[in-house]
């Protein structure tokens, strides 16, 4: 960055997130004490974040933080939305799952994804300007499912090195290994662990050669295979033990792995 260049600070003191649609020329360089996400809606030029050019394009989105610093130069007027998010309120997962990226948080959404993330952004602003009472919860989930997309479609490294992404996939591994008999599935372990179910599911499959819903069920199966050569519990007990809530499910996974019915192996052993 220049040091001749004079940066502008950009500050919010309202403590709730904001979110709106604003027609936009050009701006000089400056920086937030608050989080933005931005989604770019029309026009022609250039978006310059801490001296990396993208072209500015509809369909762009960015994930600004507080250190970034950022420029816009467009070539004709524009339009984005904006969504900004004071510090003090920004969620703690969402801060999590961000941390970990090296360089800016860019992404080229695909026109679905686009159109996808543009409806949450008008359903937030929606929301955030009709409510008299401010839902935190409901703009939190908002913010989860924009954020989430937005890292789906990134084309960034992480800054995480390959014995750390063992090392969480490792606690997740043991996790489901204690709590494979309850209501498990991806969506709780991503949220558990502070990562998209998309990130998830590649790391996991990198490190153990398997899905976490392949790894899940074998879990069960394993241990319904268990408690059917060492107890006399009926099969739908087992079932339910084991994480289950279908007994057919059941019955048809357990026979494609062990290639006999629950009530045929206790049999045969």
């Amino acid at each position: 960055m220049d040091e001749n260049i004079c940066l502008m600070k950009h500050s919010s003191k309202d403590y709730r997130v904001r979110a709106k649609t604003y027609e936009i020329n050009s701006v000089d360089v400056h920086w937030h004490d608050f989080y933005e996400i931005e989604l770019v809606l029309s026009g022609k030029g250039t978006h310059i974040v801490n001296n990396t050019e993208y072209e500015w394009k509809k369909g762009e989105m960015h994930f600004l933080r507080l250190t970034d610093f950022h420029s816009i130069k467009l070539s004709e007027p524009a339009s984005v939305h904006l969504i900004q998010i004071p510090s003090c309120a920004i969620p703690e997962d969402i801060v999590k799952e961000v941390s970990p990226i090296s360089g800016n948080i860019v992404a080229y959404l695909p026109e679905k994804d686009f159109e996808y993330i543009s409806m949450l952004c008008k359903m937030l602003e929606s929301k955030l300007s009709s409510d008299e009472i401010y839902n935190e919860i409901i703009v939190n989930d908002i913010l989860r499912l924009v954020v989430d997309c937005l890292i789906d479609f990134m084309n960034l490294s992480w800054n995480v090195s390959d014995s750390s992404i063992e090392n969480r996939i490792s606690t997740i591994v043991m996790y489901m290994n204690e709590h494979f008999t309850e209501d498990l599935n991806l969506d709780k372990i991503a949220h558990r662990f502070y990562m998209s179910k998309s990130h998830l599911c590649y790391y996991f499959k990198n490190c153990m050669g398997t899905t976490v819903l392949k790894y899940i069920k074998d879990l069960r199966l394993a241990h319904a295979a268990k408690l059917i050569m060492t107890t006399q519990k009926k099969s739908i007990d087992i079932c339910l033990e084991c994480g289950y809530s279908s007994v057919s499910n059941f019955l048809r996974d357990f026979k494609k792995k062990y290639g006999v019915s629950p009530m045929s192996m206790r049999e045969q052993s």
